[in-house]
């Protein structure tokens, strides 16, 4: 049995996008800030909004190590929205874990720190996440 969603919100309505999703308004990280971070890029990418944005960075943030080269070959387990010009992925190298940061840009700068267990990365991409550490 399939039920009635309701009226449907986007295209079907006549609109060309979505106004947005609310991540992007005051509070959240936007690169291109003051702090050093990359141009504030809203528009650039079509945003999907099913994946995690991170927020901004707080002041008394981690900073983490971050290396040009991955520690062997890996896989993405869980990803941030690309629809920003700083994306980051937790990835598995191996039966360890680390986080790969991605600036778009032409060409895309690819990052990447930590070499954890699970129980331990994943704490690190909650910490990410939540802007506790960059």
């Amino acid at each position: 049995m399939v039920r009635d969603q309701g009226p449907r919100r986007g295209r079907a309505e006549g609109r060309e996008s979505s106004p947005g999703p609310p991540h992007l308004e005051e509070g959240h990280e936007t690169p291109g800030t003051p702090s050093g971070g990359p141009k504030d890029v809203r528009g650039e990418w079509p945003c999907p909004g099913v994946s995690a944005h991170p927020v901004r960075a707080v002041p008394e943030c981690q900073a983490l190590d971050w290396d040009s080269v991955p520690q062997g070959r890996y896989r993405a387990v869980e990803h941030t929205c690309s629809c920003r010009t700083v994306f980051y992925e937790l990835v598995s190298c191996g039966g360890a874990y680390m986080i790969h940061r991605v600036v778009q840009g032409s060409p895309p700068e690819h990052a990447f720190t930590g070499r954890w267990r699970v129980r331990e990365a994943r704490e690190m991409w909650h910490r990410v996440l939540t802007g506790q550490a960059r």
